[in-house]
């Protein structure tokens, strides 16, 4: 009985929880707080297929969409105090796109991740899953079954939230194929 306890005490704080959320957007919002409570689990487990895909950055798959010549910014009616590194303008942009860049990133992958656990899992395997990795000795038969189910669906999940987001552009002339709206800043 003591070793239920954690696993019971899982099931019934999300079962409240479900609960006390009436019709609407509250059970979305149960269903969403459930998806990242999985997506956290999913996070701290040995999970390493297509659930918990390492990201790597746009530009190494995808060209951007825009280059742009650092000499051709001018700065507006309100420009940043100067860089306390002394260094060249271009520099300093292409270190505020690649900045802006990474957190578009890391937004849309745990968008994407939340949206493919919502998706594949009903609201019950969510609550059983999360109390399963974290609270039994079976957390190895519960990654096993959350690998299967979302093996090959985390990368194109991450593209339909990139391209949602204004991130990447399909390109016009090659079917298949993006560019990353971040623009690339070359050197005046």
């Amino acid at each position: 009985m003591i070793a239920a306890t954690p696993f019971l005490w899982l099931i019934v704080r999300d079962t409240v929880m479900l609960l006390r959320a009436n019709d609407g957007e509250k059970k979305e919002e149960a269903q969403w707080i459930l998806a990242e409570r999985l997506a956290q689990t999913i996070g701290y487990s040995d999970i390493r297929t297509d659930a918990q895909a390492p990201m790597i950055s746009s530009r190494a798959h995808e060209p951007n969409c825009f280059v742009v010549d650092a000499s051709a910014f001018r700065p507006s009616d309100t420009p940043p105090a100067q860089s306390p590194e002394g260094s060249q303008r271009w520099v300093e942009f292409d270190k505020i796109f690649a900045k802006h860049e990474m957190l578009a990133e890391r937004a849309a992958s745990q968008i994407s991740q939340h949206q493919l656990l919502s998706r594949n899992f009903s609201t019950s395997e969510l609550m059983l899953f999360n109390a399963c990795l974290s609270a039994t000795p079976f957390a190895g038969w519960c990654e096993a079954r959350i690998s299967d189910r979302l093996r090959d669906k985390y990368y194109k999940s991450y593209r339909e939230v990139m391209v949602s987001r204004g991130l990447m552009l399909r390109r016009a002339k090659e079917s298949g194929r993006s560019c990353f709206t971040m623009p690339r800043v070359i050197k005046p």
